[in-house]
């Protein structure tokens, strides 16, 4: 796992590549390196940090060349089927200089081209340049786990690079907030790829390769979600499962798996139990009551038993201390993760990837993913239950008023209500994802109409595969492209910003397509959200550990907002840069109606904040 950066281009000087490696000397503190050569009548430049997991000899170091010297590559992640394609080919008759995955990517991709991406199992961003040719080959994995950014100037000039700050190192890469991309934000609490939130600056997407010639960039998918449609039964789960938990064990230092007890990180604890060291990170008590939860030590210590796992338990304590503490984990947040993206739980996930790097794991396996590919999250049972949504409207209309006052569910109601006013499904699944109201948009965002017609067109583009399929199925497409990808973004930033590498194995795109292909009765069996993973963990843990409902950590936001108080959020909410874009009129309603008690506006004040300090960080305007 490594942080690449790069340019073709006449114009860029050693200086500026070198600033952009520095930039993300983070992802890969092991070892770094640049080249520069000639691509036909322009020069290009390839750097690469290092975090060494397979083959850790510097002779696996990168940028690496074909012995020919006519392939260049420089690649972040990790290719899991390297030992296979390496004995193919070997037996064509390839020389190998090293042991590492990078070489077998650089072998495959001189002998078959285009189609070796097809071969490949794995987590990956790639350049591959050919200088025979002069094209050069931007490449991202099938889900979308590692990232990869760029910009073509109008002059045919390529910059690409891990992360936006390393991208904002060439003086050629434009530095300019996209006010559609705010709005887009502000309905979901991220952007949707390709877009970053940035003016002519995208992301490769999942399943993709960008083609560079000539100074054109020409777009391929070589993976569809759509390419293997054939209905798995719960025996090809459980095999696709053990085959990706075992695959992604490859490396040459210690892997460790993040264990909550919940169902995820247990299926996958169920299949490594003897070969990770499982890590809990047991929440502070006075935390855990704050959130209004229950501690996991006890149902985590009966699923260790069950499973004959050997636990480590850590102390952990994720909340701010005070509210200027609470502040600076914003703007942290904000500065560190590059893309307009309030999640809190980033703060969380890097001091938990930095304890385990403590305990001298470079390499962490996850349950992330499960909820997407299994249809874990309320919402899909919502979008699954409600076949009519018109009538429950006037049913919670009349409610509204006497739930709101119940603290623990106050803020879902507003997102029920809220989905259930939008006529188009997309725009009403948006409404289950972010805080604000469309009236409550229309209202504080300029040109609402144009940018919501705008959304909602790109929105479109994402179910035109899925044609007449359930709402289900169109809510897995939609969180395919727009809260998974804002999930593995999170994950990739607070892990790498600690020197982790966070492996998915229920993100696995066998896997993936399997799942999310299931019908909508085997997703919800009996209406249990993950009803596939929590049958394949009925027979080892018996049914009330296998059907626990979920949990989780959620930060007591309540508590940090309150504790601001309402002239300290005036004034950092109604200055500054967020007033060119904002209507701080209605914000200041929000304010008055939150501190009065009328409504509860704990997360769109904070989405709010994390806007205030992402816009003093990334808007050069300010």
């Amino acid at each position: 796992m490594c942080g690449i950066t790069g340019f073709i281009s006449n114009s860029t000087s050693t200086e500026e590549i070198a600033e952009s490696v520095r930039r993300i000397a983070h992802r890969g503190p092991d070892a770094d390196g640049t080249v520069i050569g000639k691509l036909g009548d322009m020069t290009f430049g390839l750097g690469h940090t290092r975090l060494s997991i397979i083959d850790l000899d510097k002779r696996a170091n990168q940028p690496m060349s074909s012995q020919d010297n006519r392939f260049w590559l420089t690649y972040n992640g990790e290719i899991y089927n390297y030992l296979e394609l390496r004995t193919e080919l070997e037996t064509i008759g390839y020389q190998f200089r090293t042991d590492s995955d990078t070489e077998a990517l650089l072998h495959a991709f001189a002998h078959w081209g285009v189609d070796s991406f097809r071969r490949l199992r794995g987590i990956f961003a790639a350049v591959i340049l050919d200088t025979r040719t002069g094209s050069v080959f931007l490449l991202r994995d099938q889900m979308g786990v590692k990232p990869l950014y760029y910009h073509l100037t109008d002059d045919g000039e390529l910059f690409f690079a891990s992360e936006l700050a390393a991208l904002f190192a060439y003086n050629a890469v434009p530095q300019s907030v996209n006010d559609d991309d705010l709005y887009e934000f502000l309905n979901c609490g991220f952007v949707w790829e390709p877009h970053t939130g940035f003016r002519d600056i995208l992301k490769v997407e999942p399943g993709n390769y960008a083609l560079f010639n000539r100074g054109r960039l020409e777009k391929q998918a070589y993976f569809s979600l759509d390419e293997n449609t054939r209905l798995a039964n719960q025996s090809d789960i459980a095999t696709s499962i053990r085959s990706a938990c075992n695959e992604q064990l490859v490396a040459d230092v210690p892997v460790a798996l993040l264990f909550s007890g919940g169902t995820d990180s247990t299926v996958i604890a169920n299949e490594t139990r003897d070969k990770v060291q499982a890590l809990f990170m047991r929440y502070n008590d006075h935390e855990t009551i704050k959130a209004g939860q229950v501690n996991d030590k006890a149902f985590v210590q009966a699923i260790s038993d069950k499973l004959e796992l050997e636990t480590s338990e850590i102390d952990f304590t994720v909340s701010p201390q005070n509210a200027d503490d609470f502040l600076f984990s914003i703007k942290s947040l904000a500065d560190e993760i590059g893309e307009p993206i309030s999640d809190y739980t980033y703060s969380a996930s890097k001091d938990i990837c930095g304890l385990a790097r403590s305990r001298g794991f470079k390499v962490v396996l996850s349950g992330m993913g499960g909820d997407e590919a299994f249809a874990g999250y309320p919402r899909h049972l919502l979008v699954y239950l409600l076949a009519n949504r018109s009538i429950l409207t006037p049913i919670l209309g009349v409610l509204r008023t006497l739930l709101r006052k119940i603290p623990r569910i106050s803020k879902k109601i507003s997102r029920l209500m809220s989905y259930l006013s939008e006529e188009d499904f997309a725009l009403a699944y948006c409404r289950t994802l972010g805080y604000f109201s469309d009236a409550e948009l229309k209202a504080l965002v300029p040109h609402h109409h144009e940018k919501k017609l705008s959304f909602k067109n790109r929105l479109s583009g994402f179910l035109d595969p899925v044609g007449r399929a359930t709402r289900l199925k169109k809510a897995l497409r939609l969180d395919y492209h727009g809260f998974l990808a804002h999930n593995l973004t999170v994950a990739d930033r607070s892990s790498m910003r600690v020197a982790v590498e966070m492996r998915v194995p229920l993100l696995d795109h066998r896997l993936y397509v399997q799942a999310t292909n299931l019908s909508d009765w085997t997703l919800l069996r009996h209406f249990r959200t993950k009803a596939v993973l929590k049958r394949l963990l009925r027979p080892r843990l018996g049914k009330t550990l296998a059907e626990r409902p979920k949990t989780g950590f959620n930060p007591p936001l309540d508590g940090h907002i309150d504790g601001l108080g309402k002239e300290r959020l005036a004034e950092l909410l109604t200055t500054g840069p967020i007033t060119r874009y904002l209507n701080t009129d209605v914000i200041s309603r929000l304010l008055d109606d939150h501190f009065a008690k009328r409504e509860n506006n704990t997360y769109k004040l904070w989405q709010l904040l994390f806007l205030r300090f992402w816009l003093e960080r990334w808007d050069v305007r300010k």
